[in-house]
C-alpha cells in the first residue's frame, strides 16, 4: 500500500502547488478511514469487517443518511439477534466474538 501511495505522490508531483496538497491531504484521510473501523468495532463490540460493510451498504442503499446510519442499525441488528436463541449465532458473527452481554453456559 505503500508503494501505491508513493506512485501516486510521484505523480501528482507533476501538479505545482496542487497535486502535492492533494497527496497531503489524502494520505491522513486514508489513514483514518483504514483505522476508524477498529477503534469504534472495539468500542461498540462489533467486528470491523461488519462496521465497514454497515457503512458501505448502507451508504449504497440510502446516500449520506445511510452513511450515518449505518452502525446504529449494525448495532440494533446485533442487539435484537442476541436475545433470540435461534438468532444468537448471527449475533456472534456479527460481533466477532467481542459481544459484551454475552451469556457462557453453566455447566451442568
Amino acid at each position: 500500500m505503500a508503494g501505491a501511495w508513493g506512485v501516486l505522490a510521484f505523480a501528482l508531483n507533476y501538479l505545482p502547488y496542487i497535486g502535492s496538497l492533494t497527496v497531503t491531504a489524502l494520505l491522513p484521510l486514508f489513514a483514518f478511514v483504514h483505522l476508524e473501523p477498529a477503534f469504534s468495532g472495539s468500542a461498540l463490540s462489533i467486528s470491523p469487517p461488519v462496521d465497514l460493510f454497515s457503512i458501505v451498504l448502507w451508504t449504497f442503499l440510502w446516500g449520506a443518511l445511510g452513511a450515518f446510519l449505518g452502525v446504529p442499525l449494525s448495532i440494533a441488528a446485533l442487539t435484537v439477534y442476541e436475545h433470540f436463541p435461534s438468532t444468537q449465532w448471527i449475533a456472534d458473527l456479527l460481533s466477532g466474538g467481542r459481544r459484551i452481554g454475552a451469556s457462557t453456559p453453566e455447566p451442568s
